[in-house]
């Protein structure tokens, strides 16, 4: 990317974010319940709440937000609060947690809006000064990965200038490789996985390597990912993401129903649901 362009971005970045914690911390109000564990008690309510209608910053700053949002041209996009989000928040703060897991897996039927809870909780996490990567698009992702790489470290470190110039310098993967090796609770969440799926063999060929460099983050920080309820797809994912004995899922249900495991047709991954449809290491 060009200096100026970069330079636009990581300042986009700091005033998405603070535009973020703004809402975040208004929708707050006084709620003071729960004040130990979450710093946005009434936040949560109010995004897991059916009624609660809003319209959130999108958390993502390198030029258009993806059309699945239906954002205004100033970046905010159309939230109705979901049950599911207090429950995903749940899960997310379970495997960051425990040593054991390191990938929240957001599941569920199509159409219910996966994508805007993965953005939501991207907000509400932003919100805390975290330092969350967010990859809302991976074809985007695919054509062209280190500045779209780039993008989501400057909205990550939004709040810290003197690393946004260090992350403007990091052209290559084995520099972004490098900046990595020493940053800590850095969360990653990433959006439509199965466009890392392709029956072209070159095209295919070119997608694993980019998977492979974006697989082995997930070796040392948590992650949360969600992709298509498509069957041949979502099995070649939790196939992919369960390969190692390092990685270990946890399954949140994304949809308004439970997704029958008739779906998941090989024997790996039929093997991966115990009888309460949550996902456990092969053994």
């Amino acid at each position: 990317m060009e200096q100026r362009k970069l330079w636009n971005l990581a300042t986009a970045a700091r005033e998405r974010r603070r535009a973020i914690r703004e809402i975040i911390t208004q929708m707050n109000g006084s709620s003071d319940q729960h004040a130990n564990s979450d710093p946005f008690p009434g936040a949560i309510d109010k995004l897991s709440d059916p009624a609660f209608e809003c319209r959130l910053p999108f958390p993502f700053v390198p030029g258009t937000v993806p059309d699945r949002f239906k954002a205004d041209e100033d970046g905010t996009w159309p939230y109705v609060g979901r049950e599911k989000f207090k429950e995903l928040l749940q899960e997310v703060k379970n495997v960051r947690k425990c040593p054991v897991y390191s990938v929240c897996w957001l599941y569920g039927t199509q159409g219910y809006g996966k994508s805007h809870l993965l953005a939501a909780l991207v907000c509400y996490l932003a919100a805390q000064d975290e330092r969350i990567i967010y990859l809302p698009t991976c074809p985007s992702f695919l054509s062209n990965p280190v500045p779209y790489f780039q993008a989501a470290m400057l909205f990550a470190w939004a709040n810290d200038l003197a690393t946004q110039k260090k992350i403007m310098t990091l052209n290559t993967r084995d520099k972004i490789d490098e900046f990595f090796e020493y940053k800590t609770n850095v969360i990653f969440v990433v959006d439509k996985l199965h466009a890392f799926k392709s029956d072209n063999p070159e095209e295919a060929a070119e997608r694993a390597t980019l998977r492979c460099w974006l697989d082995h983050f997930t070796l040392d920080y948590k992650a949360v990912f969600s992709s298509s309820p498509n069957c041949a797809n979502c099995t070649y994912n939790f196939e992919r993401f369960t390969k190692g004995s390092v990685i270990k899922v946890a399954r949140v249900y994304g949809g308004l129903t439970r997704v029958s495991h008739s779906k998941f047709n090989s024997p790996r991954a039929s093997n991966l649901l115990d009888g309460n449809g949550s996902v456990v290491e092969p053994t």
